[in-house]
């Protein structure tokens, strides 16, 4: 009877609302993997009251019945803060946003705070015998109420707003229309829980990057409205940057001359409008790298030849040849 409750409850709140998309089901050794990384990255004094904080909120429960409120005892817990100037948000750019983030070493994304982090990339939903490991319902917004349901999507609405409400001073936003739509789309998550959750006393200033495809570029198509939200919400007027230096030469440098990331840079190559105290520096810091690097192979080299040099040949195993 339940059930089928939360199935009606469900039709009706799709006939107003958006429908996610089909998840896989529950990742393998979830438990296991969220202390894992909780002892790897968290200041969390006990780990395992942090799983059961979440396990209590998805195990042996209907997934669409989960919404962002069920996990404020797992958000008590978690530590979503981010030093000043540092806070990343992003949209249609995740390929890009965490090489350029490294982990928090650059910039913290969601992802790279320790709430985040240790969820990142994983699957989970409930059913009347823990968790259900084969599939995961799609998760559903109720466009009236502005509320996700589904055990997924509710927590990582959830994970949005607070990530939003604690970021300080200058914070970033990389944009991105990998299928050649919007780069700023009102039904994404940054519109939806980030942007307007952030603290107008807290936020100095903001800095958009856009990776383009030419289909949208600074003050035009779905930028426009950006800047307008930017307005309404925090009182600022955003800086903005097409395919910006900082980014280009970041992964041309993480990835090496010949891949596809340094094709990009040369592809966007002509002038951005990002200020030489950012682009040079980079540009710089990514030659110095590579000189570095240069470097210190030649070394290893010449020590391993040194080493070779003053050790009797050895035998080739019979069979293998020499």
């Amino acid at each position: 009877m339940q059930s089928a409750l939360l199935m009606l409850v469900a039709g009706l709140a799709l006939a107003s609302g958006v429908r996610g998309d089909d998840a896989p089901g529950t990742t393998a050794h979830l438990a296991e993997i969220f202390v894992g990384r909780c002892f790897d990255k968290s200041t969390v004094a006990d780990c395992n009251a942090w799983w059961a904080a979440f396990n209590q909120v998805v195990a042996d429960v209907d997934p669409l019945s989960v919404t962002a409120a069920s996990f404020d005892p797992y958000f008590a817990i978690a530590n979503f803060s981010t030093p000043v100037d540092k806070a990343m948000f992003w949209s249609g750019s995740q390929y890009y946003v965490h090489q350029l983030s490294d982990a928090g070493l650059r910039y913290f994304t969601m992802e790279d705070t320790v709430g985040g982090f240790v969820q990142n990339g994983l699957h989970w939903c409930g059913s009347s015998s823990g968790y259900n490991y084969t599939s995961c319902p799609p998760g559903f917004r109720n466009t009236t109420t502005d509320t996700w349901y589904g055990a997924e999507l509710a927590f990582w609405q959830h994970a949005s707003t607070t990530f939003a409400r604690q970021a300080t001073g200058r914070v970033s936003v990389l944009l991105g229309s990998p299928y050649g739509g919007s780069a700023y789309r009102n039904s994404s998550f940054f519109a939806l829980y980030e942007l307007p959750n952030m603290n107008t006393s807290l936020v100095t200033a903001i800095d958009v990057y856009v990776i383009t495809n030419g289909t949208e570029r600074c003050g035009s198509g779905s930028l426009v409205a950006l800047v307008q939200d930017i307005k309404h919400h925090l009182g600022l007027t955003p800086s903005c940057y097409d395919n910006p230096d900082m980014v280009r030469f970041i992964l041309c440098e993480n990835n090496g001359a010949p891949s596809a990331q340094c094709q990009f840079a040369n592809e966007f190559s002509e002038s951005s409008d990002l200020p030489a105290d950012k682009a040079v520096p980079l540009a710089l810091g990514c030659l110095l790298g590579g000189a570095i690097l240069v470097i210190a192979v030649q070394q290893i080299l010449l020590l391993r030849k040194k080493q070779a040099s003053s050790q009797p040949m050895r035998q080739p195993l019979m069979g293998y040849g020499a």
